[in-house]
């Protein structure tokens, strides 16, 4: 079992979004039901239609495939989109969406283990705010959370056992796992020397040391790609990732249920078009190269 840091004191009146989301206990199933197995929500039938001369934001979208390995055996994928939906004007940052659909399916010490998790974040400068909905054997949890502009976490969870609502201080999370997905917040991890995690799948926070390595190479299929690579080790285990130049997330190593678990990019992402990638350039394995050297 995971040792996470210890929340803050719940508040002593629970907000009224964290009412809302006890009450709807008994609908996480039908959402699993539904939304794990089809993946997308019907539109609403009484949406308002667009102004008369309105343009939509054009949003860009990347989308990466993994395969997961427990050794050289295929135990299931995982689906991430990235999207960027363009602020309303030039110099505002605009808004990131994150989905991720991972499916796992294995047997580990002669046990079948299914897993199946459904998340969601929206980032927008240092806030982001994601949902999770997660099946383990059957077993059905929900997480939501909030990182507000002053640091701190709203995290609520609703399970089999109820609901229940806290707070983290800023001094307690530094980013959460969907962070790790976005090509600008995953930089939190290695920004102190001893980073502290929020897990979306549970609401628990891991801490320990992150290290940069700098720069490598992962082969994808035909493809060498030059990767930007750290670690994060907990007392739970190691994790390990890799970045392109552009701040996707393309392989990663962690632990699962007593076994060590790869996913690897199925194939390049494609060129990201949009903002700047404030990333030097590279050529290689970890070597620099400026412009007028090319």
């Amino acid at each position: 079992m995971l040792s996470p840091s210890a929340p803050s004191a719940c508040p002593a009146a629970r907000p009224r979004w964290a009412r809302r989301l006890a009450a709807r206990l008994g609908l996480v199933i039908g959402v699993l039901v539904v939304g794990l197995s089809h993946g997308a929500k019907a539109a609403p039938q009484d949406a308002a239609p667009p102004l008369p001369g309105a343009v939509a934001p054009k949003v860009a979208t990347q989308a990466l495939s993994y395969t997961l390995r427990i050794g050289d055996k295929v135990v299931g994928k995982r689906e991430v989109k990235v999207r960027h939906v363009p602020g309303p004007t030039l110099e505002s940052e605009g808004t990131r969406i994150i989905e991720s659909w991972i499916d796992v399916e294995a047997e580990i010490a002669g046990q079948q283990v299914k897993v199946r998790q459904r998340a969601t974040a929206r980032a927008s400068g240092g806030r982001l705010s994601f949902t999770s909905v997660n099946d383990e054997n059957g077993r059905v949890s929900e997480v939501q959370g909030k990182r507000l502009g002053d640091g701190r976490w709203l995290i609520n969870i609703v399970d089999r056992t109820g609901a229940r609502s806290f707070e983290y201080r800023k001094s307690q999370v530094d980013l959460c796992t969907l962070d790790l997905l976005d090509p600008e917040l995953h930089r939190r991890l290695t920004d102190k020397s001893t980073a502290r995690v929020l897990l979306v799948e549970t609401g628990d926070v891991l801490e320990g040391p992150a290290k940069d390595l700098g720069e490598s190479t992962l082969k994808v299929g035909a493809t060498e790609l030059p990767v930007t690579r750290a670690t994060f080790t907990p007392t739970q285990g190691r994790l390990t990732m890799d970045w392109n130049l552009e701040g996707l997330l393309v392989a990663y190593e962690i632990g699962f249920m007593g076994q060590r678990m790869s996913a690897t990019v199925t194939a390049p992402p494609d060129a990201r078009v949009w903002g700047e990638v404030s990333v030097p350039l590279r050529f290689g394995a970890g070597v620099e190269v400026g412009e007028d050297e090319l």
